[in-house]
């Protein structure tokens, strides 16, 4: 039998290289001829040029799968922000808050006139900090959702964050 040397020199690499590619293939150097070593590291190398190559290939291909899938997300993203469905979160955010802050305004301006309805039509006086109480605790509750609610979370109805 041929000398790792020999081998070597025959598959044009290195010793250290033909020890890694003969314990892939499960060769013996000292059992098997040269001619059955070189047609067992030929039919590796076409395994792994059809992407049958062991861990590290499939490793490959799912890095690969993965990039392409995140290329094609991020061009759907691009899509939708050019046709207007999709808004940065730089531009929304400012829009929110302040519609937040017209929406506690309007519900406050609604109890109070309700307040002073009551309060006229049956000659009773409500008090005033516990109805301010129930709306602190309410509009904390609806401020604090996270921001990462979902478009299923909302069609869903589930309820997200609320407090009692």
């Amino acid at each position: 039998m041929a000398t790792l040397e020999s081998i070597a020199t025959h598959l044009d690499m290195t010793e250290r290289n033909l020890r890694d590619v003969l314990k892939k293939i499960n060769l013996n150097h000292r059992k098997t001829s040269v001619t059955e070593i070189r047609v067992g590291y030929i039919r590796h190398l076409r395994n792994q040029a059809a992407g049958r190559g062991g861990d590290h290939q499939k490793e490959a291909a799912l890095a690969k799968i993965r990039e392409s899938s995140a290329t094609a997300q991020l061009k759907e993203l691009d899509f939708y922000e050019k046709i207007k469905l999709l808004v940065p979160v730089e531009e929304i955010e400012p829009i929110l808050d302040n519609w937040a802050v017209l929406a506690r305004s309007e519900i406050k301006n609604a109890v109070d006139k309700i307040i002073a309805n009551l309060e006229s039509k049956h000659g009773i006086e409500i008090e005033q900090g516990l109805i301010d109480e129930s709306l602190g605790s309410a509009f904390t509750a609806i401020g604090s959702y996270p921001r990462n609610i979902s478009q299923d979370d909302v069609e869903s109805g589930e309820e997200v964050g609320a407090t009692t």
